[in-house]
């Protein structure tokens, strides 16, 4: 225990005539720095501190300076040259071994001839100042080293009307150096097969007509890419438009048709006029469930009117379908989800030539979706066939079509009196399905269409599109209806609601 205070005292001592001594060296005071030391430190050796006699100083002269250049120069006494099984060796031995300042960034060619430049050496060869052999290898004529200046040397390798083909290599100081400069490789070609990854989409059509960037165009532009869709596992319009700000779902997944408010207009009461399919008008609105073959639903927020006439002054809603690949492209889904939700879509594509200027892509999907509401669903399939022309190297024709088939049982609305008010007779469970269980709206819809273009340089093209579509919908049975409570009344009916509308949009657009 003794020791060990001894020693923490002595390190308290210690930790105090150092900073006494720091003190009194900031406050001017000049202390000698052995009074600040322990006795054991005192008897040590003293370090004797250099007088500025004793301290080098720098060149104020010429002949100064070319003394201390000499004295820092390394002097090379031998030139050797020693041919190889692969070229011819050049040996620079200096004096004492001293290594050489050698730079082999700056090695280079001039003509013929392999060129180092060596700085701070000085040739102390018994011959004199210069080196030179005629001829040491099959492709070297001449080999020099020299005294460039003062204080450099230079070396030059010159080959036979060409550069030497062998390796020449100058060695020092165990250290060894290729003067050969390096070959001219060709860049290496890497080919990117992966998918491009991101959910940017630089080009749209919806705000122009036209393939046009979307920093070009001077409109609110959103744009839901395929990544996105799949990415999020879309299988209806709702979940989509929720991507896009300004845009409000407010049909339920039951319904047929998509309903939705766009920057606070509703679609339902501009007759879905602005709901367009690859730029063309689609009178009966958009399906709830998202077919297969969308590629990617480009939204315009603001109006319109110059471009498509009279629409929704809130927005308009672009569906792009997907397209031809010229590699074959198969792919096969499937979804499973709660309340019997069952999905499987299928996408093929690819050539039909060997050519490849006929191409194709097939999707197709079936849906069968249930509800948390007693007896509604839906079930259905989708097939949209797409052949794509390449006519030339400018012309393509685009023939395309799809065929939807679906049954839909739409639950009616609950009543207020019974879920959100009270009611005498007690509360409405929220999955009582009021309704006829038989009441099955059967969609039927063809769509049949086609895609000309043909591009007159980079800046001018022609297009034109013609689309043919027939919606066919058979309800089967009305619903029951409230009046005063549930009615035990069941009415049958039946109606059929057939459209034929083409849309032709033709012009010049550039």
């Amino acid at each position: 225990m003794s020791d060990r205070r001894s020693a923490v005292c002595v390190g308290k001592k210690l930790s105090l005539r150092v900073r006494f001594w720091l003190l009194a060296s900031l406050s001017g005071c000049v202390v000698p720095v052995l009074l600040g030391l322990p006795a054991a430190a005192q008897s040590g050796d003293k370090t004797a501190i250099a007088q500025l006699s004793q301290v080098k100083q720098p060149a104020k002269t010429v002949k100064e300076w070319l003394a201390q250049v000499e004295a820092a120069t390394v002097q090379i006494t031998q030139v050797q040259l020693n041919p190889t099984a692969t070229g011819l060796e050049i040996v620079l031995e200096t004096q004492d071994g001293k290594p050489l300042q050698v730079d082999a960034t700056k090695f280079r060619s001039e003509g013929n001839a392999l060129i180092a430049d060596i700085p701070n050496a000085v040739l102390t060869l018994p011959q004199g100042q210069t080196f030179t052999a005629e001829n040491p290898t099959v492709d070297v004529t001449n080999v020099q080293v020299v005294q460039q200046d003062i204080n450099s040397i230079r070396i030059s390798v010159t080959g036979n009307n060409a550069l030497p083909k062998t390796e020449v290599t100058l060695k020092t100081g165990g250290l060894a150096y290729s003067l050969n400069p390096e070959a001219d490789e060709p860049d290496e070609e890497i080919v990117v097969t992966g998918e491009r990854g991101g959910y940017r989409v630089p080009n749209t059509s919806v705000g122009t007509r036209t393939d046009t960037p979307l920093r070009d165009i001077p409109q609110s532009i959103q744009i839901i890419p395929q990544e996105v869709l799949r990415d999020q596992n879309v299988t209806n319009f709702n979940e989509a438009v929720r991507n896009v700000p300004g845009v409000i779902p407010t049909s339920p997944t039951s319904n047929a048709n998509a309903l939705f408010i766009i920057r606070g207009f509703s679609n339902f009461n501009f007759s879905n006029s602005n709901i367009l399919r690859n730029g063309l008008r689609q009178s009966g609105g958009i399906e709830v469930e998202t077919n297969p073959d969308i590629e990617r639903i480009e939204v315009l927020l603001g109006p319109a009117s110059v471009l498509y006439g009279g629409a929704n002054p809130g927005g308009t809603i672009n569906i792009v379908t997907k397209q031809p690949l010229r590699e074959p492209f198969y792919a096969i889904d499937a979804t499973i989800g709660n309340y019997d939700f069952y999905r499987a879509t299928l996408d093929l594509s690819g050539p039909l030539n060997d050519s490849g200027t006929v191409l194709y892509r097939l999707n197709a999907g079936y849906l069968n979706r249930g509800n948390f509401i007693d007896f509604a669903r839906q079930e259905g399939f989708t097939i949209a066939p797409v052949v794509s022309f390449a006519l030339g190297e400018r012309t393509r024709l685009i023939i395309e079509g799809d065929y939807i088939d679906r049954d839909i049982l739409t639950p009616p609305a609950l009543p207020a009196e019974g879920t959100v008010l009270p009611n005498p007779n007690g509360r409405i469970p929220r999955n009582r399905f009021t309704g006829n269980p038989e009441g099955i709206i059967r969609i039927q819809q063809p769509r049949v269409g086609y895609r000309f273009e043909h591009q007159f340089n980079d800046n001018w093209s022609l297009q034109n599109a013609f689309q043919f579509r027939r919606e066919t919908a058979v309800t089967l049975d009305e619903p029951l209806l409230f009046n005063e409570g549930l009615s035990s009344t069941l009415s049958n009916s039946s109606s059929v609601a057939q459209e034929a509308r083409p849309a032709i949009q033709q012009g010049f657009w550039y």
